[in-house]
């Protein structure tokens, strides 16, 4: 079982975090907070992505683990 991280709570984060998005001034724009966030973790050499069930229907998400462990995963849902 990996943890689950909630669609829009990470990538909210991520755009608040990189200054892409003010709360409150700017207006909410989840896809594009998804794609920046998927970007940047394609980006990041210590991650990779592991599974892709982005085409599953009932439940799309990817799965990404940390190269050097292999221990640590996180489920992304779409």
């Amino acid at each position: 079982i990996f943890p689950t991280i909630s669609a829009p709570l990470v990538p909210e984060a991520w755009a608040v975090a990189s200054g892409a998005y003010t709360p409150g001034k700017d207006k909410p724009d989840l896809p594009t907070w998804k794609r920046n966030f998927r970007s940047a973790l394609n980006r990041k050499e210590v991650l990779r992505l592991a599974e892709d069930h982005s085409k599953d229907s009932q439940d799309p998400h990817k799965i990404y683990e940390f190269v050097n462990s292999g221990v640590l995963r996180m489920r992304l849902p779409l």
